[in-house]
């Protein structure tokens, strides 16, 4: 019998084999680290594979994974509808107003007398000389 499959390329099957769980949740995984990294997340909660089906509950196996990823159903509900929304004037009047904050002084430009040290230790004279300006 052949195996019907969805849109996407999945089986449509409900209990999946080793290979199929690995094509659908880490494809790019090799086979023998997949493997390991399912005994791991089994110490988790991971579903383990049904003894009288052969393979892994899908949905079962997905339910775990959307949980342990923190996926949260986000559908809208039909017919759903949020609260009032109030723009009133007890609203806005309890915001302060804004205003421009004073500005910290900044540093003067020149800190240093012509001639003093420069950044690197050097006086001027030596700085252009070393550098190669004379």
């Amino acid at each position: 019998m052949i195996e019907a499959e969805t849109d996407a390329g999945e089986s449509s099957a409900q209990f999946v084999t080793i290979e199929e769980l690995r094509r659908r949740v880490s494809p790019k995984m090799g086979l023998g680290r997949f493997r390991a990294t399912i005994k791991e997340a089994e110490e988790r909660g991971f579903p383990r594979k049904s003894t009288i089906w052969g393979g892994w509950y899908w949905p079962k196996v997905k339910h775990w994974l959307d949980k342990d990823n923190e996926v949260e159903n986000h559908e809208v509900v039909a017919g759903a509808q949020d609260g009032q929304e109030d723009f009133g004037a007890a609203d806005a009047s309890s915001r302060k107003k804004a205003r421009p904050q004073a500005r910290s002084p900044q540093p003067a430009v020149l800190v240093r007398q012509p001639g003093d040290a420069r950044p690197e230790g050097l006086s001027r004279h030596l700085h252009s000389v070393a550098t190669g300006r004379q």
